[in-house]
């Protein structure tokens, strides 16, 4: 990460989303004045499967820029589906800020299928807070 700092500290948002929140694309960060989110790690756990979507990412609240996007495969009941595993995920962003002033969501691929037979979503997002970037 050349020229960003933050203070090191590793943070982690845990929570649980219905399917309806995951379609629509569900705020989980807030936005920071002044600051990014750098998304380092997390993992996902379905209650049911994610049908015919196909992912689920975690995406900048304003231009839906992908940090990390896990195959809907990858999403079967009750599976822990970790963001750094070796096959089914697409890093985008790895290491890098998101937008500025921008908050971090849970979305379907936008503009993708819908989630269709998970009834819910258990996500950990790990992730840094940094400086606006330039």
């Amino acid at each position: 990460m050349a020229n960003t700092t933050c203070d090191g500290r590793v943070r982690c948002k845990i929570g649980r989303l219905t399917v309806a929140q995951v379609n629509a694309g569900t705020l989980v960060l807030p936005a920071r004045a002044g600051e990014a989110y750098i998304i380092i790690g997390g993992w996902f756990v379905a209650t049911g499967s994610a049908g015919t979507a196909t992912s689920i990412d975690v995406i900048d609240q304003t231009t839906n820029t992908v940090a990390v996007a896990v195959a809907a495969g990858n999403l079967t009941n009750g599976t822990h589906a970790p963001f750094l595993a070796a096959s089914g995920v697409t890093w985008t962003t790895f290491g890098t800020a998101l937008g500025n002033n921008e908050g971090v969501k849970i979305s379907k691929t936008v503009g993708g299928s819908d989630v269709t037979t998970t009834t819910q979503l258990d996500y950990c997002i790990e992730y840094l807070v940094v400086p606006n970037q330039t």
